[in-house]
């Protein structure tokens, strides 16, 4: 069917026009929700040639169901189905959406009432429009719900990222952290973490300026995170610690990863303050052990405690944690 010169009746108004437009510069998933079937297809058909990938549901327990198994970015629902409605199917979405997710809904019905309308707000939607509405208002919004999806990615995002180096920062940490835990937990795997201390750098600091000691972060947070592989991540721990969350690791391999950490970053040649030699790390690794680790801060704790041992032995070294 062609989108340029087809139409498509709503099951309860008149007619209506599709017309085609370019793809947005946001690809969203969307939903479409709606036990008619003629509508619901043409209505998919209009939204992938918007530039945006669409699904099907016939209702709201099985667009429930699916969203479960896959969140959507925007769920276009019919108000009156069997089964689930759509202003219980937004509650629905609404009670499970965390912090790290924002589902744009929107509820598409025949009915002209206010009250209606009212309803379907304050159960979550951010929008109510009657079926058989201009195909270019729906592409008008899903712009608006692409920029709200997107502004709720980067402020996510941002909120996980630390200012000066541009990695991910404690927030960030503390959840992976968790989610390491209870995978580890449940499947058995290795998983180690690292961490990396500058060496001299409050004296790094006092000779060349805060502001030479802020670049030298940003350096050193590059070169950490273009060193280790695509799965593993690097954090900003403290003032000039680092910490490298290394999963399927076992304490042998992450050694001997981290032992390239650290000749990386010394190659940087970046001067240290008595300069006679690069600015170095010291690296502290612990494999994650269940029998030992009654946490994750216990298990930091052990990582911290190899980094001590690394600065006492003579710093520029990587120490591996006790069980």
């Amino acid at each position: 069917m062609s989108l340029a010169s087809s139409r498509i009746a709503s099951p309860d108004t008149s007619e209506i026009r599709l017309v085609a437009a370019p793809a947005m510069n946001i690809p969203l998933k969307v939903l479409v929700v709606d036990d008619h079937a003629a509508f619901r297809d043409a209505l998919q058909e209009l939204i992938e040639g918007f530039g945006h990938r669409c699904r099907v549901a016939h209702d709201g327990q099985e667009a429930w169901e699916m969203l479960q198994k896959e969140p959507a970015d925007v769920v276009l629902s019919d108000w009156q189905m069997p089964r689930m409605n759509g202003v219980e199917l937004c509650r629905r979405i609404r009670m499970a959406d965390g912090e790290d997710r924002y589902t744009y809904f929107i509820v598409l019905t025949g009915m002209t009432d206010k009250a209606r309308f009212l309803r379907a707000m304050e159960a979550g939607a951010d929008g109510c429009y009657a079926k058989g509405c201009d195909p270019n208002e729906v592409r008008a919004h899903l712009i608006s719900a692409g920029r709200l999806v997107g502004l709720h990615r980067r402020a996510y995002s941002a909120a996980r990222t630390d200012a000066l180096t541009q990695i991910a920062n404690r927030l960030r940490l503390d959840e992976d952290l968790n989610a390491v835990w209870s995978h580890t937990k449940r499947y058995r795997r290795s998983c180690s973490l690292a961490i990396a201390d500058i060496d001299g750098f409050k004296n790094y600091n006092d000779h060349y300026g805060h502001l030479a000691g802020d670049e030298a972060l940003r350096r050193i947070a590059r070169a950490l995170r273009q060193e280790v592989r695509e799965v593993d991540t690097v954090y900003r721990y403290g003032g000039e610690e680092f910490l490298l969350l290394l999963p399927e690791q076992s304490l042998a391999s992450a050694k001997v990863a981290m032992d390239r950490v650290r000749e990386v970053v010394e190659k940087l040649a970046i001067p240290n303050a008595s300069g006679q030699g690069a600015v170095t790390v010291s690296i502290g690794v612990a494999e994650l052990d269940l029998a030992v680790d009654a946490s994750p801060a216990a298990w930091i704790e052990r990582a911290d405690a190899a980094l001590y041992r690394a600065k006492a032995l003579g710093r520029n070294r990587t120490e591996v944690a006790a069980r």
